[in-house]
């Protein structure tokens, strides 16, 4: 079973970490990538509802590991405030794609909701998607637009 301490940590540095975050998890061998909207208060050290949820599931499917990624890294409580420079947009891309890679047989969770139709995350999730590329995701409560919005950029992936 899974340790829910976290040894992985992404702001770039003190003063981004207030208002972005790129990565959070805890390194293992059986890992699942959980691809949220965008984050809220969880660090290295606190603890919020979303990383508890992730972390609970994680535990629950014995997976030994996790790592919390977000279609958008600005921090918020509300989605709908959330603005998103493109340059942490373009980060957090980079970011996504280096633990993809680290973690290529890693199971990929994803746990966006309906907000993802909208922008910032919009952009965003399409640049994510092509990232994921083959790779078989798994989503929770899907709703008639994010199913839409899967199907619609996996169709275009293959033709």
């Amino acid at each position: 079973m899974i340790d829910c301490k976290r040894d992985i940590y992404d702001p770039e540095d003190k003063k981004e970490n207030k208002i972005y975050r790129y990565a959070l998890g805890k390194k293992g061998d059986n890992m699942i990538i959980c691809i949220a909207l965008n984050p809220s208060s969880a660090t290295n050290i606190e603890t919020d509802p979303t990383l508890r949820a992730v972390c609970n599931i994680a535990k629950n499917n014995e997976y030994k590991g996790f790592v919390l990624l977000n279609i958008c890294p600005k921090r918020g409580v509300n989605p709908d405030l959330v603005k998103c420079d493109k340059e942490f947009i373009n980060k957090n891309i980079l970011i996504i794609e280096k633990y993809l890679k680290e973690y290529e047989k890693a199971d990929i969770w994803c746990a966006w909701g309906n907000k993802v139709d909208q922008e910032p995350f919009r952009a965003c999730f399409k640049s994510i998607a092509k990232l994921i590329g083959n790779r078989i995701w798994y989503c929770t409560s899907l709703t008639k637009k994010t199913t839409r919005i899967i199907r619609y950029l996996f169709l275009i992936k293959v033709l």
